[in-house]
């Protein structure tokens, strides 16, 4: 009878475990599915966020030239007569407020606003032309006045020649531009100033690129990703290696296929794209979002870097534990059948009696099982409910 005993508990043994693998298997696969999707989703959600936040700062700076070449022209209009003194006030006293913004100043045509260039060649804040070209900066520390430069030069006088080519306003790509006495990788936000639909000047604010990659610095998605910022010309604004802002990016950056997805999308509207990030050393998801400037056309790129590891850890734990319960419940049911499978050598009647138990424990195992993996199921819709508001919440 022990081998009729064997005959019977070998292949309930073999059907138990064969169950608990492929349903469990299935578990595993279909967890991380969900957990993938899940991070794509959150990384894509994360990288809008900060995308808007840096355009608001952005675009809340925009407001200082464009509050003042409305001032300028309004005066300019109604022909009132502002000196030159009153204008360098008003431009020293708003930089003093901005601290974060490296110049402010304006640039008027030739004679453009008060027709007394010859009055001013070569004083302070003037060049040999004697234009109205007021440099305010603190490059050196301290508030500084110098004379504008290069506004007449193609490529160094975008600042100038742009906004006066176009008629609106210019973010201009990151260049080097001298300030007191050193050069500096900065960037500048122009508005034209227009009086009676002619172009008169410009006014306009300089961000140095270290300010800017200080405010992606701070980016830090799921603690352990960053963000890198780059110009509408694919100049890196922002990096956590600080030796490569100013540089180009290339196709040979991991995250050049990212940002060429987004621009196909026409909105930068695209998934979480996988890559490897040299920074981390580690699989990441990019992200590549504009930073969509009010007045703007061409929109500079946030690419936030999210470590897959980070956002897959917690879905990772959930399965093993699941898969833990389910290898308790399964043993404790083995042990079981074992145990009645023994009793198929106490004769015919007791044999049938046992098989039919055998029967019974195995449907117990099987919705042990299920409910394993509703439970699995179930674990995974709520910790997903519970990142969602939690980073609602924040």
């Amino acid at each position: 009878m022990k081998s009729l005993s064997f005959r019977v508990l070998v292949p309930v043994l073999a059907t138990t475990i064969g169950l608990y693998l492929l349903v469990f298997g299935w578990i595993l696969v279909d967890a991380r599915r969900r957990a993938r999707i899940d991070a794509e989703t959150r990384a894509h959600e994360t990288a809008l966020r900060y995308a808007d936040e840096v355009a608001a700062y952005v675009d809340r700076a925009f407001q200082i030239p464009r509050m003042l070449a409305a001032e300028l022209a309004g005066l300019k209009a109604a022909d009132v007569a502002t000196g030159r003194d009153a204008v360098n006030a008003m431009l020293r006293q708003t930089l003093a407020a901005e601290r974060d913004v490296l110049a402010l100043y304006t640039l008027w045509e030739p004679d453009a606003f008060d027709g007394r260039d010859p009055d001013f060649v070569n004083t302070p804040g003037h060049d040999a032309t004697g234009r109205f070209i007021p440099y305010w900066n603190r490059g050196a520390g301290d508030l500084l006045l110098e004379p504008l430069v290069d506004y007449a030069t193609e490529g160094p006088g975008d600042y100038f020649l742009i906004p006066k080519r176009t008629g609106r306003d210019a973010w201009i790509e990151p260049y080097l531009y001298p300030v007191a006495g050193r050069e500096v990788l900065i960037t500048s936000l122009v508005s034209p100033v227009v009086v009676d639909g002619g172009f008169v000047g410009i006014t306009g604010l300089d961000f140095d690129l270290e300010t800017l990659a200080d405010l992606a610095g701070e980016i830090r998605p799921f603690d352990d990703g960053y963000a890198i910022l780059l110009s509408g010309g694919d100049v890196i604004v922002a990096h956590p290696e600080r030796g490569r802002i100013g540089t180009k990016l290339t196709e040979a950056d991991g995250l050049f296929a990212s940002l060429a997805e987004a621009r196909a999308a026409g909105g930068g509207d695209t998934a979480a794209r996988p890559g490897f990030s040299r920074v981390l050393d580690a699989a990441v998801y990019y992200v590549s979002t504009p930073v969509a400037v009010r007045g703007i056309d061409t929109p500079w790129w946030l690419v936030v870097t999210v470590p897959q590891a980070s956002v897959m850890a917690g879905a990772t734990r959930q399965v093993l534990q699941v898969m833990a319960a389910g290898a308790v419940q399964t043993a404790a049911a083995v042990r079981q059948l074992a145990a009645e499978g023994s009793a198929l050598s106490s004769g015919a009647q007791e044999q049938a009696t046992a098989v039919e138990e055998t029967g019974a424990s195995l449907r117990q195992l099987v919705g042990m099982t299920e409910r394993a993996a509703a439970d699995a199921c179930t674990a995974a819709s709520m910790a997903a409910a519970t990142r969602a508001e939690a980073e609602q919440g924040a």
